[in-house]
């Protein structure tokens, strides 16, 4: 069953009584919990693919404001801003902007996983 946010509210209110229920977090595509009838919990997430991490850091990339074109060429993309013509005739390789985008993206993760005390 899909739901909204799961909150620990939302899992401790859950009392399963003839099977287990599981539930599936519509904020966090891929997240969900299930609780069994003796009370035990358990947190589920469905799995990922390599194209799903493409996907995080071009979509991270853009809150720092880092440009489409730069983005683009970072995932070795040829499309939109960099189709057609236009990637006929422009070849710069975007070598110095690709290396200073990632650098930052390098540091988001990095301060990401400082705040996760599983992965100390």
């Amino acid at each position: 069953m899909a739901i909204g946010i799961i909150t620990t509210r939302v899992v401790d209110a859950l009392n399963p009584d003839k099977k287990d229920i599981f539930l599936w977090d519509t904020g966090l595509p891929g997240f969900g919990v299930r609780v069994t009838t003796g009370g035990s919990k358990s947190y589920m997430g469905e799995p990922w693919r390599l194209h799903d991490i493409r996907r995080t850091v071009a979509t991270g990339m853009q809150a720092p404001g880092i440009r489409t074109a730069i983005i683009e060429a970072v995932l070795n993309h040829k499309s939109g801003t960099l189709a057609g013509l236009v990637g006929v005739y422009q070849c710069y390789d975007f070598q110095k902007e690709k290396r200073a985008a990632l650098e930052l993206w390098g540091r988001h993760v990095e301060q990401l996983t400082k705040a996760v005390w599983w992965l100390k």
